[in-house]
């Protein structure tokens, strides 16, 4: 029986098939859309008792180099305490759909002030270019603050035994650059078999966590990405670290083979190696020019918008 013929059975309840069927259903649906399965462009929620999909950043940066969709932003405003970013998509033909992202800026200054007006503009930048290629789902921004919705990864990712609750989405942050020179801690490759149950969590953000990037304060670092959202589980979590790191000019071996000596040796802290994560993923995201983005950040210290 085809995956399509098994939803008819299950009247399209994606809960109701096995974890196989759900793999296979996975692939079908980036082979329709001509996107690659293997950089996990969609996730499955449990959604008000139902399983589904979601679009994660990946599906909106391939479907519009897929299809040819430029984005424009079209309007920023502050309405009250929301501050709402209106983005225009637009395809080869002519075509055009506009979608707003809107989020609370209630009380925030600063960086926090910054971060949020920068997520306005990825939620209306990912949700106008699923809307102007056809594709209904909820967008990864769109995920955020549902308190009854669970992520499920499939069977490929690493020891995943029960769905874990939806994190806030990351948002971009700025950047210190890493130090150098250091004592090398080897540590055993995080993806290898089960991994280490991490040490309790600390109170201290990792921006602002100046202690030493060791096994220990790697692992509290890692679960943090993965409960953030900033990565899909530990092996992805490994993998952004050590992309990051090389962005910084660093020699760290491979995603698969990261040289962990190499990592501890570089003199790094809690906060460097988060702060070369997050800025890896700000530069992919492409946001608002630098300029804007100096502007906000002057005018906000003292609770101002430019706008």
């Amino acid at each position: 029986m085809s995956i399509l013929d098994r939803l008819t059975v299950v009247g399209g309840d994606l809960g109701k098939l096995s974890q196989a069927e759900r793999a296979e259903y996975y692939r079908a649906v980036c082979e329709s859309l001509g996107l690659n399965p293997l950089t996990r462009p969609f996730e499955y929620i449990v959604l008000n008792g139902r399983l589904t999909l979601y679009a994660k950043r990946d599906a909106a940066e391939q479907l519009r180099r897929k299809h040819g969709v430029s984005i424009t932003i079209v309007a920023r405003e502050k309405v009250d305490d929301v501050y709402v970013v209106t983005a225009r998509a637009t395809m080869p033909d002519g075509r055009t759909d506009e979608s707003v992202g809107a989020v609370s800026l209630a009380g925030l200054k600063g960086e926090a002030l910054a971060n949020a007006v920068m997520k306005a503009e990825t939620k209306a930048k990912r949700r106008v270019t699923l809307s102007i290629v056809g594709l209904g789902w909820l967008d990864e921004s769109e995920v955020e603050g549902l308190g009854d919705a669970m992520r499920t990864l499939l069977p490929a990712d690493e020891n995943v035994e029960r769905p874990v609750v939806v994190a806030p989405e990351p948002v971009e942050t700025s950047v210190t650059h890493p130090a150098s020179a250091g004592t090398p801690a080897p540590i055993k490759q995080a993806h290898q078999g089960k991994p280490k149950a991490p040490p309790a969590q600390s109170t201290v953000h990792p921006a602002e966590d100046d202690r030493p990037l060791n096994s220990d304060s790697w692992l509290r670092l890692q679960t943090y990405l993965v409960d953030a959202h900033v990565a899909d589980n530990r092996y992805h979590a490994v993998g952004k670290l050590v992309k990051a790191l090389e962005a910084q000019g660093l020699q760290v071996g491979s995603v698969d083979a990261p040289n962990w000596k190499a990592i501890y040796g570089a003199g790094l802290t809690v906060q460097d190696a988060y702060a070369a994560i997050m800025q890896r993923e700000a530069e992919q995201e492409q946001p608002m020019g630098a300029d804007e983005m100096n502007n906000i950040l002057n005018t906000s210290k003292n609770g101002d918008l430019p706008f």
